[in-house]
């Protein structure tokens, strides 16, 4: 679910490797892309209802969900976790589901950071599209999913200053998360390809 930067090479690979799979894009301009990739293309949006082609979309293994909120859209902390609600609402509860969130659920501050920070406004401000992965995270752990936390995407057509736009960073000492998207799609494979095996 969200065939963009991340989730169309990570689907492409899964075809290539010849598992069966679907993506869905919000737009029906990027569906040429997915069917040419061999995906079964699905003009889906979650608004926050499914929203469009979602016959059998939901029917798999395993739903990865690479879509994250809008960060500048009214009411975020609201309506980003009844979306995730509702796409959990039509999956299987035997699916495998697997999601990206961000690190923004971490306080903003230059120190190492633990699971207790999580949510926490412990000297650093937490956004509100941070607190909107917070609480679909929660829905998510009860459903048991595989939740991977990313921060500073790279690699390709984004380079790595990205991570640090609109950012003021002082001193040289300043931490910077940085990944490869190469290495995130590495993981996710690892992690889609082991739960298939069990």
């Amino acid at each position: 679910m969200g065939c963009g930067w991340l989730g169309l090479p990570l689907a492409q690979e899964l075809a290539r490797r010849g598992h069966t799979v679907r993506g869905s894009v919000a737009h029906a301009d990027k569906l040429g892309a997915l069917e040419r990739a061999g995906i079964r293309g699905h003009r889906l949006e979650l608004s926050p209802t499914p929203v469009g082609d979602a016959e059998g979309f939901f029917d798999a293994d395993t739903l990865l969900i690479t879509l994250p909120p809008k960060r500048r859209e009214p009411g975020v902390r609201e309506r980003y976790p009844a979306q995730i609600a509702a796409a959990l609402e039509r999956t299987p509860q035997e699916t495998h589901v697997v999601f990206t969130g961000s690190t923004s659920v971490y306080p903003d501050v230059n120190r190492t950071i633990t699971e207790a920070d999580t949510g926490a406004d412990a000297g650093g401000e937490i956004s509100a599209s941070g607190r909107a992965i917070l609480a679909a995270e929660t829905l998510l752990r009860a459903r048991g999913a595989t939740i991977l936390r990313l921060a500073g995407l790279h690699g390709y057509d984004r380079q790595p200053g990205r991570a640090l736009a609109g950012r003021v960073v002082t001193g040289g000492d300043a931490r910077v998360n940085l990944v490869h998207r190469d290495d995130v799609l590495r993981v996710l494979m690892r992690v889609i390809e082991e739960k298939v095996r069990d």
